[in-house]
């Protein structure tokens, strides 16, 4: 599947709820991520589970595969890149949607801390602590 690029699509929470993972963190895309697998997050029957879009399957696999935000843009990327969609579409989303949205994302996520007004503590403040933004 490597050597073919064929991507894998993964509906985590419906794989845990089906009982055909127990525990995410052991699931075997997991390591096949890191591998060079093509991957993406979809949400299966989010109406059937009762939730909306793919928030929740990120962040559970955000947690559990222990993601950066490299592998997430990259899992998110694929959605489009891999989806069934026309060319025209996938290009548009692509290169006009996509980056805009992740965009507002890094910037939602740089300043999390800022809004909450939370205080990183003295780690934070150590000499050398990488403490610089999120970015691509």
């Amino acid at each position: 599947m490597i050597k073919r690029d064929i991507c894998v699509e993964v509906c985590p929470l419906s794989n845990m709820v089906l009982g055909y993972t127990l525990d995410l963190r052991s699931h075997p895309i997991r390591a096949l991520i890191h591998q060079g697998l093509q991957v993406s997050i979809s949400p299966d029957d989010p109406c059937y589970f009762n939730y909306k879009g793919v928030t929740l399957d990120y962040t559970y696999v955000t947690l559990a595969w222990e993601l950066d935000i490299r592998d997430l843009k990259k899992l998110s990327l694929n959605g489009i890149r891999y989806s069934s969609i026309s060319d025209k579409h996938k290009e548009h989303l692509e290169n006009e949607v996509f980056p805009k949205k992740w965009a507002e994302f890094i910037t939602f996520v740089n300043n999390i801390d800022k809004e909450d007004g939370a205080d990183n503590g003295p780690a934070a403040e150590e000499e050398g602590a990488d403490n610089g933004p999120v970015g691509e």
